[in-house]
């Protein structure tokens, strides 16, 4: 059995001044946490859509593969601009069933005040376990009004992988 643990955070694209890469040129930024859309929510700065749970997850599964992480399977390039992050997991679950894993649950805590997950919680699990082929949760926790929630979203995942004698 391996453990790997994930991390990713994302500010708003309200609290600094660096360049937005729009998702939605006629509504700005879509705010996308594991993969499911929160309609007139304020999206995350990002290279790729700002989905800081795929990413966590992702994360998770390439420490406890040995194989890096996500900026090394998907660094900043144009042409990964805007890039689906449910597409990035799938294609990181790939590898890590090729290296000989099979993912056998991943854990996630989403870190912010606003907006609240509760709501939209069972749509991410499902899409995230769907796409990982394996259970996946996810849980809420607020900041209680320190900066760290008010400024952006954080999300910490950890994976647990089980070792094959298969390559796939």
């Amino acid at each position: 059995m391996k453990i790997g643990l994930g991390f990713d955070c994302h500010p708003f694209d309200e609290t600094d001044g660096r360049k937005l890469i729009l998702v939605d040129e006629t509504d700005g930024r879509k705010l996308i946490l594991g993969g499911v859309i929160f309609e007139g929510e304020t999206g995350l700065v990002g290279h790729s859509d700002g989905d800081v749970v795929a990413h966590a997850c992702a994360d998770s599964l390439l420490g406890a593969s040995g194989l890096g992480d996500l900026g090394q399977h998907f660094p900043d390039d144009k042409k990964l601009e805007s890039q689906d992050s449910i597409q990035m997991l799938k294609e990181v679950v790939r590898k890590v069933r090729r290296a000989g894993f099979l993912v056998e649950n991943i854990d996630c805590v989403v870190v912010t005040d606003h907006p609240k997950i509760s709501d939209k919680r069972d749509q991410m699990q499902k899409n995230l376990s769907a796409c990982v082929r394996a259970p996946v949760s996810v849980g809420g926790k607020r900041t209680e009004g320190m900066n760290v929630g008010k400024e952006g979203i954080t999300c910490f995942a950890v994976a647990l992988l089980n070792e094959t004698e298969n390559k796939y």
